[in-house]
């Protein structure tokens, strides 16, 4: 795989995961003199190429500290890549828990940051469709990143092709995702799966894909049971997230409510208010919209 970017400015160190159209690798940018994450596309097609310059230019779009920014496009004839930022750190759920079960003071931050990030995306009309542990990654710093925007896709174009086959990994996908049924809710119910696994160690429901998704068409999800207490608004909440009617889940905003004290609210809301409000952005549609993104 090391041999498939074809460029002397990169040196390729690592793979850093692997998915089912292309590769994450770990390389040293000598141009730069850091190193990045470069995603690269397994075998080049028309359709391939357009998939990366479309996740690409999304991540250029998503100025927020909670993706990763994005470098530059390699359209090289083989394997297509473009360079962003490499995170270090570890995934969500290792982050939260111990051996003792999860750690409220870390949960609550980091899941606030999560659905901050997943709002940013459903407010420019996208689905992300693969949310799970693997793709939110956590700095030690505690910065959430919301990872691999691969599978993300825009509503409108969902909406007018229904007949879209399941597209995410199956323990973490909404019940409707079975059916191609996907709204912003779907990434609601992945961020409950996450929660409940947080919470209990495990998933709402267990087995192999196909059942999972079965399981999910016919029963409510579990009560988030452990060894130790769970507070109750955690329970309560990861239960409605885990509602199979997506219309009953909650909003983003109001699992904001849970996850985030009220004077940490006031204060964000008054920094978005005093920074889009210095100045009047008259005929600036763009540079507003990447302003609020950056507040959310």
């Amino acid at each position: 795989m090391h041999e498939w970017v074809r460029s002397s400015r990169f040196d390729v160190r690592d793979v850093l995961g692997t998915g089912a159209s292309g590769v994450v690798l770990c390389a040293f940018d000598r141009e730069r003199a850091e190193e990045v994450a470069l995603k690269v596309v397994r075998e080049s097609s028309a359709r391939s190429l357009r998939v990366l310059r479309a996740e690409f230019e999304m991540l250029r779009s998503l100025s927020h500290p909670s993706f990763v920014a994005a470098g530059e496009l390699f359209e090289q004839e083989e394997h297509p890549f473009f360079s962003m930022e490499k995170v270090e750190g570890t995934d969500l759920v290792h982050y939260v828990c111990t051996q003792d079960g999860y750690e409220e003071g870390k949960l609550r931050p980091a899941f606030a940051q999560l659905t901050r990030a997943l709002r940013v995306l459903h407010r420019q009309g996208r689905v992300h469709r693969d949310v799970k542990p693997s793709n939110v990654r956590v700095t030690p710093e505690g910065r959430v990143v919301l990872l691999d925007l691969g599978l993300c896709a825009e509503l409108h174009a969902l909406e007018a092709r229904p007949d879209v086959g399941p597209v995410g990994t199956a323990h973490y996908m909404a019940p409707e995702q079975a059916t191609g049924d996907v709204s912003a809710a779907s990434d609601l119910y992945g961020l409950g799966v996450l929660l409940f696994r947080c919470l209990t160690g495990t998933c709402p429901f267990e087995g192999p894909a196909e059942q999972v998704l079965l399981l999910k068409q016919s029963e409510d999800a579990p009560e988030p049971r452990a060894e130790q207490p769970i507070a109750s608004d955690l329970s309560e909440l990861c239960l409605q997230l885990l509602a199979r009617d997506p219309h009953a889940r909650p909003t983003a905003g109001q699992v904001l409510t849970v996850m985030e004290p009220a004077g940490e609210r006031n204060r964000a809301s008054s920094s978005a208010s005093l920074l889009l409000g210095a100045v009047p952005l008259v005929g600036r549609e763009d540079e507003l919209a990447a302003l609020t993104s950056l507040c959310a």
